[in-house]
């Protein structure tokens, strides 16, 4: 006896709906925000670079958000291993860029396709430390960058990478000519920021 198309119906979304909820829990963090996220969706978003190498003075980073008022603990329960130092972070040695979401959301794009970003956030998976951390050109992994959301239904959807200073310039430009046409100022900031950084 076949059973009433209604039924049939409910068990076939169900499969979809448990697929759906499969893929989704099973991709990354960055692939999330680039499939799944909508504008709205970035309000709640912050970036960090943090620098992490050795260092004699402050070395400033950067926050990237929509919102003044930036929660920075919020970053805590995701990325204190123990073997880098985040002392930068805790010091307030940040300066801060507020964007429009849709200026955040083209900078997590650019963060998502930027070429080895993946790799990178490998190197954050607790193998490597601030002093023993080498790649092909002979630096160190200096910059930690941080993604992580404190408001949407997805959050908190967190995301860490380390990399080198000429990788952190790099990743920054190409942001800053994403968001060039619609936010010149901020795209000025982030090029300031990334000539800074290579070292």
């Amino acid at each position: 006896m076949r059973p009433p198309a209604p039924a049939l119906l409910c068990v076939l979304l169900a499969v979809v709906i448990a697929e759906k909820a499969v893929a989704h829990a099973q991709s990354s963090p960055l692939d999330l925000y680039s499939r799944v996220y909508r504008e709205p969706d970035f309000f709640g978003v912050m970036v960090k670079l943090t620098y992490i190498g050795p260092q004699e003075k402050p070395v400033y980073g950067l926050l990237l958000s929509s919102h003044r008022l930036p929660d920075l603990e919020a970053f805590k329960p995701h990325y204190r291993h123990p073997e880098l130092g985040y002392q930068n972070d805790d010091h307030g040695w940040l300066g801060h860029m507020t964007l429009e979401t849709g200026r955040l959301r083209d900078v997590v794009l650019a963060i998502a396709r930027f070429p080895g970003i993946e790799e990178a956030a490998v190197r954050a998976g607790g193998n490597y430390s601030t002093r023993d951390a080498r790649i092909r050109d002979g630096r160190g992994l200096n910059w930690s960058l941080m993604v992580v959301d404190t408001g949407s239904p997805h959050r908190p959807n967190a995301f860490e990478a380390l990399l080198t200073g000429k990788e952190v310039a790099a990743l920054l430009r190409d942001a800053a000519s994403t968001i060039e046409r619609e936010d010149p100022a901020a795209a000025r900031g982030l090029r300031s920021f990334a000539d800074q950084s290579n070292w």
